[in-house]
């Protein structure tokens, strides 16, 4: 017998122990014929967990292995989300619904949904009601979130399928929710964090993080913490659609799991995450804080690659000394000392610079931030035209608090790539930490004009001129950025710091309030708050907040300003007791 039909047996054999070693020995033999087989086991209502992981993965495996793309219809089983357009006419696609051939139908769902033609959903609710094929299902799960966006009416038509027996049409079902995007799928969704698949489960929480429930990273903690392995591999598969600095510190520790599988997905997951907000920009505008995580996040997952392909040694002749980046007046940027190795200038030589800009992974990863910066120095000399090298070292900087340096090496990025967008956004963040509003002032009015409908360049213009007396054109700005988000905590802070200004207090209170309700980790929001309660005249309510920004960040400069104010409020209530 030879190997496939060896392996074929054990497929087949119902054994999950030899199916699982089984799984162990396809991906290496690049043999597609194992695909259909694969499918076929996985069909099984009776597989394991544990099988059904290893199957998965050993799906997705095999389809790198034999370099093909997946069929339609099958994509990746950890993640769906390849829509191909079969037709240009979203009528003709929708015929194609009532196609005999179950991969025909699949297309024509992608197709529709592509094209995004909400006329076509009563047809297709008429098609989902009689379709039998369960993948077909599955892919009706996701077709209708994405098309009945915002109908609250949908939630009911996909909930029922909660309860289904394939754990692919519930995961589906999940996603379908998260997509249609109304609060009315919270009941619907918060119980199927007991789901018993792993998957759903993940899906679940990924899905009430967008909802608004918090509570989750609780919940993927605990998925972590499981004995399974594909408990936690699908923990970091859904961290990577969390972007928090929460989620990011479970995937820093999950790097450190046993499993290769779980340590590779929480490496892609923090990428996932880099790719999302790829400067380091603070997912709470104005803070540098939450960089450090994620610049160090990502650059543990490039020292695992590192380790991976055994990157032990430096192209030869590359001993390079340290060089110095510092900005002008007028902002552009000028190098210090010139870097010359032992064979000379090696200024364009790209492979040394990517080999320096991994290195920096390595030592930044150890805690060594002299030896990353000098590396990251390093890569950006070798290869100055390369922006991503000057944003690496500009996000090392910022991670310690080093904004003028940071500052200088985002002005490099800048150089090197003007039509980058978000390399403006960074550099305007980082000029409106360090005070200098009249240069990020410059930045965000292009930004602006670039994208209208950026509601963080408008809100952070509006900051800008508020800081500039423009009392105005920051009225005008921010007024804009609220309409586009008014639920968002920084536009709200913004706008409360500007009625401050104006002399409403109440008005500012209600919206500090509102912000912190949205976003109760920034300390910022906190801060304000309490000071203009006492302002207000209401100690008592500002009391409780010093103590949480204590709590939250002891020994800060934050937290001894809120010690101060609680003394300062204690005194004076001693003063009146006495005065009694």
């Amino acid at each position: 017998m030879n190997t496939f039909e060896s392996l074929k047996e054990a497929m087949m054999s119902g054994d999950m122990e030899q199916i699982r070693e089984s799984c162990k020995k396809i991906p290496s033999s690049g043999d597609d014929r194992y695909l259909p087989l694969i499918k076929q086991v996985l069909s099984d209502p009776e597989i394991s967990g544990e099988t059904r992981y290893c199957l998965r993965k050993t799906y997705n495996a095999l389809i790198d292995a034999c370099k093909i793309d997946p069929e339609p219809g099958s994509g990746s089983y950890l993640q769906e989300d390849n829509f191909g357009i079969i037709s240009s006419d979203s009528k003709i696609a929708a015929l194609s619904l009532d196609h005999p051939d179950p991969e025909r139908r699949i297309a024509a769902l992608r197709s529709v949904a592509s094209m995004n033609s909400p006329d076509l959903m009563t047809h297709i609710l008429n098609f989902l009601a009689r379709e039998k094929d369960e993948r077909v299902i599955a892919t009706f799960m996701k077709t209708i979130g994405r098309m009945g966006k915002g109908k609250s009416e949908l939630v009911g038509v996909l909930a029922q399928y909660l309860c289904s027996d394939n754990e692919r049409i519930r995961a589906n079902c999940v996603e379908g929710l998260e997509l249609l995007g109304c609060p009315e799928a919270i009941p619907h969704l918060a119980p199927v964090l007991r789901d018993a698949d792993n998957r759903v489960k993940a899906n679940a929480a990924k899905a009430l993080w967008v909802f608004g429930r918090r509570e989750v990273l609780s919940f993927l903690d605990k998925m972590l913490q499981s004995k399974e392995e594909w408990e936690r591999d699908s923990a970091v598969y859904a961290l990577g659609f969390i972007p928090s600095q929460g989620s990011t510190n479970l995937l820093v520790r999950a790097l450190e799991d046993p499993s290769s599988n779980v340590r590779a997905g929480a490496a892609a997951a923090l990428e996932r995450l880099r790719s999302q907000n790829p400067h380091g920009q603070s997912w709470k505008t104005g803070t540098i804080g939450w960089i450090s995580s994620l610049v160090m996040a990502a650059f543990i997952g490039a020292m695992i690659f590192m380790i991976i392909n055994n990157r032990n040694s430096p192209p030869s002749g590359s001993q390079l000394q340290p060089v110095r980046f510092t900005v002008s007046e007028n902002g552009q940027s000028n190098t210090g000392e010139t870097v010359k190795s032992n064979q000379g200038d090696l200024a364009g030589n790209t492979e040394a610079a990517a080999f320096h800009h991994s290195n920096s992974a390595v030592f930044l990863a150890r805690g060594d931030v002299a030896r990353a910066i000098d590396e990251a120095q390093k890569a950006c000399l070798l290869d100055p035209s390369n922006s991503k090298y000057h944003i690496s070292l500009g996000q090392i900087y910022g991670s310690i608090g080093n904004s003028p340096d940071a500052i200088s090496a985002f002005s490099n990025a800048m150089m090197a790539n003007p039509a980058d967008l978000q390399i403006k956004r960074s550099l305007a963040t980082l000029y409106m930490d360090a005070g200098l509003y009249s240069k990020a002032l410059t930045l965000l009015q292009i930004l602006a004009e670039k994208k209208p409908n950026d509601g963080w360049a408008l809100t952070s213009l509006g900051l800008c001129h508020l800081q500039n007396n423009q009392m105005k054109d920051a009225r005008t700005e921010m007024t804009k950025a609220l309409e586009l988000m008014p639920d968002n905590p920084e536009a709200l802070m913004n706008m409360a710091m500007l009625l401050q200004r104006e002399g409403d207090l109440e008005k500012a209170i209600e919206l500090l309030k509102k912000s912190s309700s949205l976003d109760s980790s920034d300390i910022r929001i906190h801060n304000r708050l309490a000071v203009a309660l006492i302002k207000s005249r209401r100690p008592d309510e500002a009391m409780p907040i010093l103590r949480k920004i204590i709590l939250m960040a002891p020994r800060t400069m934050a937290a001894h300003q809120a010690g101060e104010l609680l003394r300062d409020i204690h005194v004076e209530n001693s003063e009146k007791t006495e005065n009694k």
